[in-house]
């Protein structure tokens, strides 16, 4: 089986057709015995929860969180869910391309435990964005926190795991942990593949200067060798101990 999680917030107007693409692509690819999609629902404040419940598709299920956790929460969550023996993330926006999962799936069928997909192009049509994601990157080589990295990162948009990296990914409690960094550390075995980004359907990306900046404060904490990295990571870790706050709630599901 197949586990395909889509996280999506605020995708009212491209969440049916992407999902109908997906599920197309699915149909045709024979090398599946049987699949499941599980739709992560981030908190939207749209008709996103409605519009994936008026679908009623088979083999397609959808858990709204109780409050916005961000992306990387929002995969986590539907990666406890997934019962796959891989599992593959994939954004909702309609800009990957669901047409690469067979070339995905034969990497992991020769034995991958990670196949990333890669863009061709990182291109933006915005300078402020183009230049935000430009020092997100650099930040993180600086630091030393994407050393491991078999792939070229910035060009990174979605990956197919393994059951065994899927536990791994589980077993972490850390809610502040970048997933991308996660998946990095699991080891040997990491492939990928190239294929053609395209538009985004409609809508605008939720990811800005800030949210990158938070997300590189995140990832240099927990994966850089760096001193003060390392005593900010311990305080975390015993202020989470304290709190003991879940990783996520569930609010609804279908």
């Amino acid at each position: 089986m197949l586990s395909v999680i889509i996280p999506c917030y605020n995708e009212e107007a491209n969440i049916k057709a992407m999902l109908d693409e997906l599920l197309s692509v699915i149909k045709r690819t024979s090398v599946l015995d049987s699949y499941e999609i599980i739709v992560v629902d981030d908190h939207s404040s749209d008709n996103t929860f409605e519009a994936i419940k008026n679908m009623k598709s088979a083999g397609v299920s959808c858990i709204r969180l109780k409050e916005r956790m961000g992306s990387h929460i929002a995969i986590r969550a539907g990666l406890k869910e997934a019962r796959g023996e891989a599992a593959l993330f994939l954004p909702a926006d309609g800009q990957e391309n669901p047409e690469v999962l067979a070339a995905m799936i034969k990497k992991w069928q020769n034995g991958a435990r990670v196949v990333w997909a890669l863009s061709r192009t990182r291109s933006y049509k915005k300078w402020h964005i183009r230049k935000s994601a430009e020092l997100f990157y650099k930040l993180l080589k600086w630091s030393g926190a994407t050393r491991d990295a078999t792939v070229d990162i910035s060009r990174v948009t979605f990956f197919l795991l393994d059951r065994s990296v899927v536990d791994i990914v589980n077993r972490c409690s850390a809610p502040k942990t970048p997933l991308h960094g996660l998946v990095i550390c699991a080891g040997s075995g990491q492939s990928w593949v190239e294929y053609e980004r395209r538009p985004r359907r409609s809508g605008k990306s939720k990811w800005n200067f800030l949210s990158l900046l938070g997300l590189a404060k995140d990832w240099i904490i927990e994966f850089s060798d760096f001193p003060i990295a390392s005593f900010f990571r311990t305080l975390r870790r015993a202020l989470e101990k304290t709190c003991k706050k879940p990783l996520f709630c569930v609010e609804q599901r279908i």
